[in-house]
């Protein structure tokens, strides 16, 4: 049982019903265009991504930051990737530079993210229109089983909670001895614990830990699938950041990560392999045309394995 009075059971429990209530189905919507257009439509589904595409190349390979000096004085080339780490110095002049040299480089191209972003809303506005929805925030959710009131209720809830979050920050505030709170120090860890380093070794031997609650096959299956390179583990030129779990139906899930030997490395870990489990087992137990999920469900043992692991 933790602090709060919970058990782990329950949390779990509270986790996977909410991903029960996600899969309810909403009458459906008359958006289902005829043969003709529907093929037009598909001739046309790469040509979507055209924005997101730019973006992911220009920002993962194209877009250089600078340099920075570290903690113990050396000069270092600054990434999307190792950005996580620096913002989370002790030394305030450190995080205040990483983040300063970041978005100085994005405002440089201001007017090209603008312009990648209304290219992107100008597809999805007409995408939404063709097919006879309200709005293309209703077309985005639809797939999900979500509407609009759903979504918009979880935004109001959340900014009419705010005041909690502020007082963390003043908390924070306190204890770290600022005299002013900015951007840059809102993640910095108040404790020496998480400063604590793992090697991929170790943070696999952890997660498979974790999960053995899970049974031998689940254990097996995954530790199989660490040594057979499921796992793209480190930062390299050209590599996006942060982490997904990927593949198709008719292949192994695959996970790419950018590990740098942190807590929150472990943890990512551990997420990402609960999104890969997940489709590994509904890929072999269903026909192709059910081997995928609703996003909202594909976060219920992703989110679980973080819990695992958290009470392990």
């Amino acid at each position: 049982m933790n602090k709060k009075g919970f058990t782990l059971a329950e949390l779990l429990g509270v986790i996977v019903l909410l991903g029960i209530l996600a899969t309810v189905a909403f009458p459906p919507l008359l958006n289902q265009l005829n043969k003709s257009k529907e093929k037009l439509l598909a001739a046309f589904q790469k040509e979507r991504g055209t924005a997101s595409d730019i973006f992911e190349t220009f920002t993962g390979s194209d877009l250089k930051f600078g340099n920075i000096i570290d903690e113990e004085g050396n000069e270092v080339e600054l990434t999307d990737t190792n950005y996580s780490v620096y913002i989370k110095s002790k030394d305030k002049a450190v995080r205040k530079q990483a983040f300063e040299t970041l978005y100085k480089t994005y405002k440089q191209y201001q007017n090209t993210f603008a312009s990648i972003y209304s290219g992107q809303v100008e597809v999805e506005k007409i995408c939404a229109n063709v097919r006879g929805y309200k709005s293309s925030l209703e077309a985005a959710l639809y797939p999900d089983d979500v509407t609009p009131e759903v979504y918009n209720n979880i935004i109001d809830s959340i900014s009419n909670h705010l005041d909690v979050l502020f007082k963390y920050y003043k908390m924070k505030k306190r204890i770290l001895k600022l005299d002013e709170m900015h951007i840059y120090d809102i993640y910095v860890p108040l404790i020496d614990e998480v400063d604590k380093k793992y090697t991929y070794s170790q943070a696999v031997e952890e997660v498979l830990s974790a999960t053995s609650i899970f049974g031998k096959e689940y254990v097996e299956i995954l530790k199989k699938g660490y040594q057979d390179r499921w796992v793209d583990v480190y930062p390299n030129v050209g590599k996006r950041g942060g982490a997904f779990s990927g593949g198709c139906a008719t292949t192994n899930p695959f996970i790419l990560l950018n590990f740098q030997g942190t807590e929150y490395d472990v943890s990512t870990l551990a997420h990402e392999s609960g999104h890969s489990m997940h489709s590994y087992f509904t890929r072999k137990n269903n026909p192709i045309q059910y081997a995928d999920y609703r996003i909202f469900v594909a976060e219920v043992p992703s989110t679980v394995n973080e819990l695992v692991l958290a009470y392990y």
